[in-house]
C-alpha cells in the first residue's frame, strides 16, 4: 500500500516522505505524451493574448517557465497549454487539482525529462497538496525520505478563480490573463473549422463559452449533417430560444426579476429557480451579463431596460420557430 508521510510543526509542513511504491521502477513506463496539436495557427486570440502567446513560445524554447493561465471558462487556457507542448515539442502531461497527492507525485516522479506539466484547475488543490509540490514548481526538486530528487518539468497551471490560490503558490508563476474573444474572433474559430455562418450566429446569440459551443456541435452531429434544421432540432432539445439565444432557465431567471420592483438577492433567486447559487453565477449569468440584459448591484439582481423591451417579442417569435421545429421533427 502506498503511504505519504507528511510531518507538521506548529501546523507548518516542515517534511514528506514517501514508500518505495512511489518510486518509478525499471520496467516502469516514463509519463508523458508527444502532442502532434494543436499549432499556434490552429488557435484564435485576440491580437494582446496571440502576442505574448508568440513570445512565451519563443521563451518556452530557450528555458522553461511556470505559467499561470487565467480567465473565464472557455477561453483557451487548456489548449494553449497543449499547444506549447506541440510547439516547443516538449512531452505534456495533464493533472487536475482535484487528483490526490499519491497521483500528482507519483506523475511527478514518473515524469519524462523535460515534460510540460499541466495542472488544470489548480485552484482546486488541497492546500497540504499544493505545499508539498512548491519545491517542485519553485525548484524543480522534491524530497524522498528525506533525500533532493531534482526533476527536470514546467509547469503549467490554469485556473478560473484566481483569487482563491494561496499567495505563496501563485508567486512561484508568471501569469498571464486569457479574455473572452469577441464575436468576429469566435466567428473566425468556428469558420476555421468549416461551419457555416447560418449556423455559427445562432450558435453565438446564444453564447461566446467555446465549450458550450462545441458540445452544441457534438450534438447536432448526432443527428446528421451541421445544418439549419439539425440546428433547431438540437436548441428544442436543449430548450434553447432560437430567436432570442436564451435557454429556459434565463427565461425563468429573467422572469423572476421582471415581477421584482426592486433588486433581488442571489439566494433568492436561486431558491425560487431551484439551482445552486454557484450555477446561477458561472452558467445562467455570464451571457446574460454579456448582453446587457441584467444588472448586478450590491442590493442584488434586477433586469435592464434592454431586456424589458424585448422579452414579449422573444416570446411570440419563439412560439413560431418551435412550431416549425415540430414539423421538422
Amino acid at each position: 500500500m502506498n503511504t505519504l508521510n507528511l510531518n507538521y510543526k506548529n501546523h507548518q509542513l516542515i517534511g514528506y516522505s514517501y514508500s518505495l511504491e512511489f518510486l518509478p521502477s525499471e520496467e516502469e513506463e516514463k509519463i508523458g505524451e508527444i502532442l502532434d496539436k494543436p499549432s499556434f495557427s490552429d488557435i484564435v486570440y485576440e491580437e494582446n493574448v496571440k502576442e505574448a502567446m508568440s513570445l512565451i513560445i519563443k521563451q518556452v524554447k530557450e528555458k522553461p517557465v511556470n505559467l499561470l493561465f487565467y480567465g473565464n471558462a472557455g477561453t483557451g487556457k487548456t489548449i494553449s497549454a497543449k499547444m506549447l507542448a506541440k510547439e516547443t515539442n516538449k512531452p505534456f502531461i495533464y493533472l487536475t487539482g482535484t487528483n490526490s497527492n499519491k497521483k500528482i507525485i507519483k506523475t511527478l516522479i514518473n515524469a519524462r525529462e523535460g515534460s510540460i506539466v499541466l495542472i488544470d484547475e489548480i485552484h482546486n488543490l488541497p492546500e497540504k497538496v499544493a505545499e508539498i509540490i512548491y519545491p517542485a514548481i519553485q525548484d524543480n526538486e522534491i524530497y524522498i525520505d528525506g533525500e533532493r530528487k531534482k526533476l527536470n518539468l514546467m509547469f503549467i497551471g490554469t485556473t478560473t478563480e484566481p483569487e482563491k490560490l494561496p499567495k505563496p503558490l501563485i508567486e512561484r508563476f508568471k501569469c498571464i490573463e486569457f479574455e473572452e474573444l469577441s464575436l468576429e474572433k469566435m466567428k473566425e474559430v468556428f469558420i476555421k473549422k468549416g461551419i457555416k455562418e447560418e449556423i455559427i450566429s445562432p450558435l453565438l446569440n446564444y453564447t461566446l463559452n467555446f465549450r458550450i459551443i462545441n458540445n452544441l456541435i457534438e450534438t447536432i452531429k448526432i443527428y446528421g449533417e451541421i445544418d439549419e434544421i439539425n440546428l433547431r432540432k438540437v436548441f428544442h432539445l436543449k430548450k434553447i430560444n432560437l430567436y432570442s439565444g436564451l435557454s429556459e432557465y434565463q427565461e425563468k431567471y429573467l422572469d423572476i426579476l421582471k415581477k421584482s420592483s426592486k433588486p433581488i438577492g442571489l439566494r433568492s433567486v436561486g431558491l425560487k429557480l431551484r439551482k445552486s447559487e454557484d450555477y446561477i453565477k458561472y452558467i445562467i449569468e455570464p451571457d446574460l451579463i454579456r448582453k446587457e440584459m441584467i444588472i448586478i448591484t450590491s442590493k442584488g439582481r434586477q433586469l435592464s431596460e434592454q431586456a424589458k423591451d424585448l422579452k414579449t417579442l422573444f416570446h411570440s417569435k419563439d412560439k413560431e420557430i418551435k412550431e416549425e421545429v415540430l414539423e421538422e421533427l
